[in-house]
């Protein structure tokens, strides 16, 4: 019975692959270039806008997005494990997705999603911030 639901949960999720909402970009005043021309300072402009379009802390999001990626720089890390901006796990996530992880809309609006969800901790850099980057001064830590 658990291997029925297991297969059915798989099949369903290529049928209907989960999709994450973006803010409403009427109301943004930033910019997405295409990818390969995003800089450092554009990247954490977005982040920053959607944090704050959806209600979650800004300085928790650019936390992640800086100590993840470095706003962008270094899209594939753990041996390809980890993708895009958020550095997405392909283990842990892989119902994101190549294409979500190394679009930033997408895995922006897939960390909101998690954050709102309670799900903060899933980015280790911010989980483990106050004993792995103590000079980095960061948020919430004693």
């Amino acid at each position: 019975m658990k291997t029925t639901w297991i297969i059915a949960t798989a099949i369903l999720a290529l049928v209907f692959p989960k999709t994450y909402q973006v803010a409403p970009s009427a109301t943004s005043t930033v910019i997405v270039p295409p990818a390969s021309n995003l800089g450092q300072t554009e990247v954490r402009e977005y982040v920053a806008e959607q944090a704050k379009l959806a209600g979650i802390n800004v300085p928790h999001a650019l936390w992640v997005i800086h100590h993840e990626s470095q706003d962008g720089q270094k899209l594939y890390r753990d041996d390809g494990n980890s993708l895009g901006y958020f550095q997405v796990s392909t283990i842990y996530q892989p119902q994101v997705g190549k294409e979500c992880s190394l679009s930033l809309p997408c895995s922006t609006a897939f960390f909101i999603s998690s954050v709102k969800k309670g799900n903060i901790n899933w980015w280790t850099t911010f989980k483990y911030r106050c004993k792995w980057f103590p000079k980095d001064n960061p948020p919430e830590c004693k």
